[in-house]
């Protein structure tokens, strides 16, 4: 039955033994029973469900290649959101997958093959991101830059 689940907490082991078994133990006593199953009580590694499963490589391959010496950068304006404290049970590492992001008033040019730059400004106006790209420019000002914008939402002008 805890295989079901990538990870646990003790309450919800607690509360599983009580529905399924009609016994109710300590969490000391699960804790000593989860043990004996061979499951790992640690914090759980936070990964972002929507991230690809061959991110890392893609990346890898991505700043390994030579395309036209042309400075390859990708916005970035995430933030980490979700306090990673709690312990959980697990038969392997625990995973928690979250969205890891909030929304926020940052920045930011992650380069591979460049100079990367993060900023918080007191707003998100596009007069605001024409001047970022020119401090981009004015950082990288030997070479073409390519900049992946995801999640970027296209502006439409009001009438």
């Amino acid at each position: 039955m805890l295989k079901k689940k990538d990870s646990w907490t003790t309450k919800e082991v607690q509360k599983l033994i009580e529905e399924e078994f009609g016994v109710n133990y300590s969490s000391w006593q699960v804790r000593r029973i989860l043990k004996s199953f061979g499951m790992k009580y640690a914090k759980p590694y936070q990964k972002d469900y929507r991230k690809p499963e061959n991110a890392e490589k893609t990346l890898k391959n991505l700043s390994e290649a030579k395309i036209c010496d042309d400075i390859i950068g990708f916005d970035e304006m995430a933030v980490e959101a979700n306090a990673n404290t709690a312990r959980l049970w697990s038969f392997s590492k625990p995973v928690r997958r979250v969205a890891t992001y909030v929304k926020a008033k940052v920045v930011g040019f992650y380069t591979i093959n460049g100079e990367s730059l993060i900023e918080f400004s007191e707003s998100n106006r596009a007069e605001d991101f024409v001047t970022f790209l020119r401090k981009i420019r004015d950082l990288n000002p030997e070479k073409r830059i390519v900049i992946v914008l995801d999640n970027f939402r296209r502006i439409m002008p009001r009438r």
